[in-house]
């Protein structure tokens, strides 16, 4: 994995910092988790933008918002969320909010397509084989 990193890969990253989050192989480490978590976002990783969010989110929520806007407007479902929540707590002005949902939307229809549409169908209704 550090060899896949080191080349680039953000899944990689991504699953270095979950191994560094929550200790797999024994050692844990939040430094190094977010560090990891830090290069999967900047290489597009949506999910590791949200969770850079959450890491945010008791120390610093502005940082933590900017987080989940970016991951929102890119079409991340969790993150709309908590920008959702941000709104309603006061922490996301009502035309921040509103240029997310906007966006949110943009990417979820720019992915839209009937081969997909089926396949997600057929998924719901049979499961993983």
């Amino acid at each position: 994995m550090n060899k896949a990193a080191e080349l680039g890969l953000e899944m990689a990253h991504h699953s270095l910092g979950i191994a560094y989050a929550y200790g797999d192989e024994g050692e844990k480490n939040e430094k190094k988790a977010l560090y990891h978590f830090r290069l999967a976002a900047i290489g597009g990783l949506l999910e590791a933008r949200h969770i850079l969010g959450q890491s945010w989110l008791q120390r610093d929520p502005n940082m933590a918002y900017k987080h989940f806007l970016i991951a929102a407007e890119a079409g991340y479902d969790e993150s709309l969320k908590e920008v959702k929540t941000g709104y309603a707590e006061g922490h996301v002005k009502k035309d921040v909010f509103e240029k997310a949902l906007r966006a949110h939307k943009a990417a979820k229809d720019e992915v839209k397509s009937e081969p997909r549409d089926k396949a997600a169908e057929w998924y719901r209704r049979h499961g993983p084989s």
